[in-house]
């Protein structure tokens, strides 16, 4: 993935996440948005549990200003 970001021209950030992962996840990228002004993220995160539920990486962001991409 570096060599990715790297041949596209755009930085490559991460970050470490622990339990609870749902709180860890949305503190991590409200950081990015206000310290790296990232506008998307992009996840290989697939998981979809139903039409209630949805995909958990949508509710994390929700309210974030952030687009989620999931090209998978």
């Amino acid at each position: 993935m570096p060599l990715q970001f790297r041949a596209l021209g755009i930085p490559h950030i991460k970050a470490k996440v622990k339990e609870p992962y749902f709180e860890e996840y949305g503190e991590a990228i409200s950081r990015f948005i206000k310290e790296d002004g990232i506008k998307g993220i992009v996840t290989g995160d697939i998981s979809f549990i139903d039409s209630f539920n949805g995909n958990w990486i949508d509710d994390v962001c929700k309210g974030l200003s952030v687009d989620v991409i999931k090209p998978l």
